[in-house]
């Protein structure tokens, strides 16, 4: 295909691929007064209670604080929706009032993940999955 030309997708994918899920979805185990803010770089604290102000909301707890360049990206704070009284539409509302204003590169739900253990008899088998010198549990205390 020449460059600058666009390949059309079959029919019924091009939909697909361009839809997200809803973060505020029933479906997701969430927070219900509770929002994560990212902040562009640089911003003030000044400002991020302008930010949070128009939502009714306050910051929490900062979650990642930014280095004094920037380099790091901006702050991300954990929020909560002091006027929540309609659950996840007010706080989807709350999430689209904070993310107008200029200083704000995201909000998010704070989801709620849970683990589960596997009954699998054979993870004893599967490299990486243990803590015991490799993979995503290692502890980094393994015997070189």
């Amino acid at each position: 295909m020449p460059p600058g030309e666009d390949k059309a997708l079959p029919a019924g994918q091009a939909g697909a691929l361009g839809r997200r899920a809803d973060a505020f979805d029933a479906s997701f185990k969430l927070v219900d007064d509770e929002l994560l803010v990212k902040f562009k770089p640089g911003v003030s604290k000044e400002n991020r209670g302008r930010a949070l102000g128009k939502a009714k909301a306050e910051e929490r707890k900062m979650l990642w604080a930014s280095d004094a360049a920037g380099a790091t990206g901006g702050d991300l704070v954990l929020v909560k929706v002091t006027d929540n009284k309609a659950g996840r539409v007010g706080l989807k509302a709350a999430a689209a009032d904070i993310k107008q204003d200029a200083d704000v590169e995201y909000v998010e739900p704070n989801y709620i993940y849970t683990t589960s253990q596997t009954n699998d008899t054979h993870i004893q088998e599967l490299w990486g999955m243990l803590a015991d010198g490799g993979g995503a549990n290692a502890t980094g205390d393994a015997p070189d």
